[in-house]
């Protein structure tokens, strides 16, 4: 059933997921550049000239990674919310449906739960949850895309302790 409602979040979610991949790959190229800066730094004994262009990439991705993750929050905000919306359209237009005599079984408390606070629980599933474990399983292969061909080893160490991909979730 949850998975039937991810139609009422729209192309939200798909945003929340598009920016959370872009988080991630700007997060890999400051790993990047960050490792990059300190090998020649440390282990090749460089001067820091060497590395002002890099440097330079590294402090500009910074409000880059902010604003993504900005995007990120507004566009699952905007999903959860939608799907709130219409859960709760449905659920009011079904006690419409049912009419008084079915709505005086049961307390009024009950209902005012059912259509606040649970559907309101529905929120974090769809704008947290889902999209995260997504990522959880595209981030670590664009992670490992990226380590296989500079480093091997790492490759195979990261692909060894890598967990497996939901499937199902994507």
């Amino acid at each position: 059933w949850l998975r039937l409602q991810k139609k009422a979040c729209g192309f939200y979610l798909n945003l929340t997921v598009l920016f959370g991949l872009l988080t991630g790959f700007s997060l890999i190229v400051q790993a990047y550049l960050l490792s990059t800066i300190l090998h020649g730094i440390i282990i090749l004994e460089l001067d820091k000239s060497h590395y002002t262009n890099e440097f330079i990439l590294l402090l500009a991705l910074i409000p880059v990674r902010a604003l993504l993750a900005f995007a990120r929050e507004r566009a699952s905000f905007e999903s959860g919310k939608r799907l709130r919306l219409q859960i709760r359209s449905a659920v009011l237009d079904k006690l419409t449906e049912l009419g008084p005599a079915f709505i005086k079984g049961k307390p009024v408390g009950s209902w005012a739960s059912i259509v606040l606070e649970q559907v309101e629980d529905l929120h974090d599933f769809y704008a947290r949850y889902l999209p995260q474990i997504i990522l959880a399983g595209f981030i670590p292969l664009t992670i490992l895309i990226v380590v296989f061909p500079l480093n091997w080893a790492a490759g195979l160490i990261l692909l060894t302790t890598a967990p497996l991909i939901p499937m199902f979730m994507i």
